[in-house]
């Protein structure tokens, strides 16, 4: 750890309540370095507690404050479980700042009809609070690291809402959605389940296994079909060299791609190429 890191750890450990003069004169890269210190040790609940009890996140992170005290009353307190995530996570930085923010939104988007407590949308709102904060954005991350963070939170809820009646095709949105981030993705899903129900954290694990299996072929499919995709333009120069029209034409163009999948020719010719190939060995 950055001596200057250690030093400050050191003090707001001791009980100290700092001024916001006192944390205005710390310097930015020791803030931002102490924050991902605490971020990637094996247990942050310790340096987060002292964080917290010193002032250090309610001045500087007000918007992570608002969860400390929220919870309870029909619904888990938000301070612990969102701790317990972030020990969860792997020793993945960005991932590890997401799981920090996933419920900042909570508390603006709570609602109770009844004994019944809902927080829709609050991923979408914990994204914008985290990627709009002037605090974030100014001591901690440049647009890109924002936005990728702020892009996990966003989209943790649709990876928890998976079940196996999802089509591929909604799959495929998803990981277009998630981009590079996709393992990402996966891991904090599998890092927010703090239930102490076996049955919960079983079939959130089997969830999120299956998911990731699926896009997994989903990849290996997409790529196959990449591999014998024939060049843009080949079933109208086959139409109108082989003067034919729809299932003529279908069985013609199968004829070429399974050649390409048998690796008899390949499928970077020019696209009138595969009509001098037909005529010279199908008629």
């Amino acid at each position: 750890m950055d001596e200057d890191v250690f030093r400050f750890m050191k003090l707001v450990k001791f009980g100290s309540v700092l001024t916001h003069s006192q944390i205005d004169a710390i310097p930015r890269t020791v803030l931002r370095a102490t924050f991902d210190a605490a971020l990637m040790s094996s247990d942050p609940s310790d340096p987060f507690s002292a964080l917290e009890s010193s002032g250090v996140i309610g001045y500087v992170l007000p918007n992570l404050q608002k969860i400390v005290k929220f919870g309870g009353n029909g619904h888990k307190r938000l301070w612990p479980h969102t701790l317990q995530v972030v020990s969860q996570c792997p020793k993945s930085l960005f991932v590890r700042w997401a799981a920090l923010y996933h419920d900042v939104g909570k508390p603006h988007t709570i609602k109770r009809v009844g004994k019944i407590v809902s927080f829709h949308n609050h991923e979408v709102v914990s994204a914008h609070l985290f990627v709009s904060d002037t605090r974030v954005a100014g001591l901690f991350f440049n647009r890109s690291e924002r936005n990728y963070v702020a892009n996990l939170i966003k989209l943790l809820g649709k990876f928890e809402a998976y079940d196996k009646t999802w089509t591929n095709s909604g799959i495929r949105r998803l990981m277009r959605d998630a981009g590079d981030s996709w393992r990402d993705m996966i891991s904090l899903a599998q890092a927010d389940v703090t239930s102490v129900n076996p049955r919960i954290r079983t079939h959130v694990a089997v969830s999120i296994s299956e998911l990731s299996h699926r896009a997994q072929t989903i990849r290996l499919e997409d790529a196959n079909e990449r591999a014998v995709r024939l060049p843009k333009g080949v079933g109208n120069f086959v139409s109108q060299g082989c003067n034919v029209s729809g299932r003529e034409l279908g069985n013609i163009m199968r004829k070429i791609q399974d050649a390409v999948k048998k690796n008899e020719i390949t499928n970077d010719h020019a696209a009138e190429w595969y009509v001098s190939w037909y005529k010279e060995n199908h008629c």
